[in-house]
């Protein structure tokens, strides 16, 4: 066998086996921003706590009964993450008014370098920022690959997924059909 023929079997073994633990867990991998399968869809809410990146408090899942949760994972180390905080500060002023809260979870970095992400790409008060140290709001979730945001309705079930670097419009549109209904 020649070294192409083995590099091409290497990666199609790989590509085989993140399909099925994509499949597994409900995954979309190929990052366009698509909505994504998951198991949590219209069931209801893991029930969190986690503690606030800056160090002042902690917030739990239940204090958002009545307000439409956006639940978004995301790395420093996540190139697409860059584009998506920039929809996620815009969608927080844009849909403030209808109930909308967003809270954003550091997973696999450090609070320093979640800090400096961002300071580097945008706060916002109407935006909480959270870190999940040991992945375990991640893992109730079924979190792979970041960019990854959740849509929670305002009776805690899990209304809508989007695997990937979304944007403002279609992370929009998730929350246009939970306020009016599909």
């Amino acid at each position: 066998m020649s070294r192409g023929s083995l590099a091409a079997g290497a990666v199609l073994a790989v590509a085989v086996v993140l399909l099925v633990v994509a499949g597994a867990y409900g995954i979309e991998l190929d990052g366009d921003g698509s909505a994504g399968p998951s198991p949590l869809l219209d069931g209801p809410a893991p029930d969190i706590a986690i503690s606030l990146l800056d160090g002042t408090g902690e917030i739990a899942a239940g204090e958002f009964r009545g307000d439409i949760l956006v639940l978004h994972f995301w790395s420093p180390a996540c190139p697409a993450c860059v584009a998506v905080r920039t929809a996620l500060l815009d969608l927080a002023v844009a849909y403030e008014a209808f109930g909308v809260t967003v809270v954003t979870v550091l997973v696999q970095g450090t609070p320093a370098a979640g800090r400096t992400f961002l300071g580097e790409n945008g706060r916002s008060p109407l935006v909480s920022d959270a870190f999940d140290p040991d992945s375990e709001v991640a893992l109730a979730y079924g979190v792979g690959p970041v960019p990854a945001t959740y849509f929670i309705d305002r009776a805690g079930t899990v209304a809508g997924k989007v695997a990937g670097a979304a944007g403002f419009d279609l992370m929009g549109a998730t929350i246009d059909t939970i306020i009016v209904g599909p």
